[in-house]
């Protein structure tokens, strides 16, 4: 039997599996290796252009639009949309360290 349960409602390229040890529910990103317990936040009104991501270093997930260069820890905002893009400053205020994010330099 699968230790993958079927299909829930997260980030795409992100899967749901069953620990057999300890039987907990635990999510996995293949293509960026990174694995947590920490359920990702819903994807179905991610608006579009956003992506959810996961700091392993903070263990939280924040969200990231290469168009309008932000990254933040809160969802997005229909208002962001239409948005010039922000000064780099902004990803500063994270604080997060951009080499524990997969596909950040």
């Amino acid at each position: 039997m699968s230790n993958i349960s079927k299909k829930v409602d997260i980030p795409q390229g992100w899967k749901q599996g069953i620990d057999p040890k300890t039987e907990q529910t635990y999510y996995f990103n293949k293509s960026t290796g990174v694995r947590t317990w920490i359920k990702p936040p819903s994807s179905l009104n991610l608006i579009s252009g956003w992506e959810i991501c996961y700091n392993k270093d903070n263990k939280r997930w924040y969200y990231r639009n290469e168009t309008l260069q932000i990254t933040q820890w809160d969802a997005p905002s229909a208002e962001q949309v239409d948005q010039s893009p922000k000064q780099p400053q902004q990803e500063k205020d994270l604080q997060i360290d951009h080499k524990a994010i997969p596909g950040d330099k």
